[in-house]
């Protein structure tokens, strides 16, 4: 990348690494009866960035420098156990639980960047983010109709979020570090209908999601997680010729916030 200061060219910059992953996964599902089927399963994940480095060529005076960081590695176990249960020929029931993982990305550990006058610092020390996850749901069908619904929970430990350390009337400073733990509850309801060759559905998402523990700031507890919307809301129309399909999508959201401190609303959209 080069930096630019009043027009001209005076600095080049590099960051970058390799991430190296291995992951085996094992699944089984067991039908019990006619109604009840059970699903389980166990995956195990291991990887390791190597080679990470941050280049730094001024270009007046014309010097170099690198700052070089050491190897890391890290490994994960995700087990998961689901079920579905067919009550009847219109209504099933589901439900889940499990645990996920997202590690660092070579992005979020080596590369600063800077937008307008926001500068957000990489962090070579973050660790994964680890999740616990839960969900209920019930599906219904009447003969050309499917309505579906569920509740979810989940919580992420370690959570990767861009947390401000600084700000002035021209310059705001965050660096990405790994939150505490932050929680998000909601529900989703979706629903479709196909009348000859016209296909209809839409569907509704809430979702409260905040931080609800980082010792380092306490200040942050209870605010909602940034670009995350409340309301979601997406639809389609569809309607099928002998050589043409003619088509309408859209989706909505509601306010969010572009900043960990819920100082920055994005307002809300429809498209």
């Amino acid at each position: 990348e080069i930096i630019y200061s009043n027009g001209l060219a005076t600095t080049k910059v590099g960051a970058g690494g390799r991430e190296t992953a291995f992951g085996a996964f094992l699944r089984d599902l067991v039908k019990v009866g006619n109604k009840l089927v059970l699903v389980g399963g166990l995956r195990i994940d291991r990887w390791q960035n190597t080679r990470g480095v941050v280049s730094t060529h001024f270009l007046v005076p014309n010097t170099r420098f690198a700052d070089v960081f050491a190897d890391r590695s890290e490994t994960a176990i995700s087990p998961q156990a689901a079920m579905l249960f067919n009550a009847s020929d219109r209504v099933s029931v589901y439900a889940s639980a499990s645990s996920s993982f997202r590690s660092p990305t070579l992005n979020e550990l080596y590369r600063t960047f800077r937008v307008g006058n926001v500068n957000t610092l990489a962090n070579a020390d973050l660790r994964s983010e680890r999740a616990t996850n839960a969900e209920f749901g019930v599906n219904y069908k009447l003969r050309a109709v499917s309505l579906r619904s569920s509740v979810f929970w989940t919580k992420v430990d370690r959570a990767v979020s861009n947390v401000t350390i600084s700000a002035t009337q021209n310059l705001i400073t965050r660096q990405r570090q790994n939150v505490g733990a932050t929680r998000s509850a909601g529900f989703e309801i979706e629903a479709e209908t196909t009348y000859r060759k016209l296909h209809l559905s839409a569907g509704y998402l809430f979702a409260d999601s905040r931080v609800v523990d980082f010792a380092a700031d306490p200040t942050l507890i209870g605010l909602r997680v940034p670009q995350v919307a409340r309301h979601q809301l997406t639809f389609q129309g569809r309607y099928a010729l002998e050589k043409w399909t003619l088509a309408l999508q859209g989706r909505a959201a509601g306010k969010q916030f572009d900043d960990d401190q819920n100082l920055f609303r994005l307002e809300p959209f429809l498209q």
